[in-house]
C-alpha cells in the first residue's frame, strides 16, 4: 500500500508505489523557503498524479517545482509527464535525458 512518510522537516518519502513487476518504487519530495524538489517521478502517471498531489497539500508557498530523476529506470521516470505539465524544471544525468 502506498504511503507518504515524513522523514525529516519538510522532507517526505512515498513507499510502495506500484511496478508493473509488483515490487515497490519509493519516491519523494523535499520542501525549501521558495520550491518543491521532487525526487523521482515513479512508474505511471497516476504515480506521479500522487506525488504531484501530496507534495502540493504539504507545500504552503512554494512556487517553483523542481523534478530530480536519479536515473533512466522506467519505475524512476515514466510518472514525469504530470510534472513537466506543471512547469517542473527536469534535472538529470545526460544519459537519463538521451
Amino acid at each position: 500500500m502506498t504511503e507518504l512518510n515524513r522523514l525529516g522537516n519538510n522532507v517526505y518519502g512515498v513507499t510502495d508505489l506500484r511496478h508493473i513487476a509488483g515490487i515497490g518504487v519509493n519516491a519523494g519530495f523535499i520542501l525549501v523557503s521558495d520550491s518543491i524538489i521532487h525526487i523521482d517521478s515513479g512508474m505511471t502517471i497516476t504515480d506521479g498524479e500522487y506525488l504531484f498531489n501530496k507534495s502540493k497539500e504539504k507545500a504552503d508557498k512554494q512556487k517553483n517545482l523542481w523534478l530530480i530523476l536519479t536515473h533512466h529506470h522506467s519505475d524512476h521516470i515514466f510518472g514525469m509527464r504530470v510534472f513537466k505539465e506543471a512547469g517542473a524544471k527536469v534535472m538529470a544525468h545526460e544519459n537519463v535525458l538521451k
